[in-house]
């Protein structure tokens, strides 16, 4: 992705936040579906908020733990060493605290995982002779039908959290 990006003539740095030599330089931070995956997360934001301006925005996507994922208990990719830790509202919003920013908002992305959500419901709450009778019956696919219908409604995989530094 970086060779692509120098290519189309556009600076990139690859380096770690703790060498990173300018502070409280950028407007905007953003990590998309990478706190997940850092054995350090508070060394990791403490990073990102120390290169950002007073008054600027740090945007964090996580997979949401108060979702379905949850749930997916089967999940090797949603433990370690692949995830080192697990996000949501509540933890999202308690680091706020500990690294000095302010929540401006949350965002949670609308399911579009519609059979990984129904395997994951299905796993989780038919065990036996339930999930034997549930297909037998059909209800799988008005289980389907339903959540194709109200995905809108219903949590996705990520969570997105906008922080803001505050000015001095």
């Amino acid at each position: 992705a970086a060779a692509v990006a120098r290519g189309k003539g556009i600076t990139v740095h690859e380096e770690l936040l703790d060498q990173h030599e300018k502070e409280a330089y950028y407007d905007i931070v953003t990590s998309f579906q990478v706190l997940e995956h850092v054995p350090d997360p508070m060394a990791f934001l403490r990073g990102c908020v120390r290169v950002l301006r007073p008054g600027g925005t740090l945007v964090i996507g996580v997979p949401n733990d108060d979702g379905f994922l949850r749930l997916d208990a089967g999940s090797l990719l949603n433990q370690p060493p692949h995830h080192m830790g697990l996000w949501n509202r509540a933890s999202l919003t308690a680091v706020a605290a500990l690294i000095g920013l302010e929540i401006k908002a949350f965002e949670i992305e609308p399911l579009s995982e519609l059979g990984w959500y129904q395997a994951v419901i299905e796993n989780a709450y038919l065990k036996g002779w339930r999930k034997r009778l549930f297909y037998r019956l059909g209800f799988a696919d008005f289980l389907r039908q339903y959540i194709r219908e109200n995905a809108h409604t219903i949590a996705g995989h990520s969570i997105l959290v906008i922080y803001q530094k505050p000015l001095p």
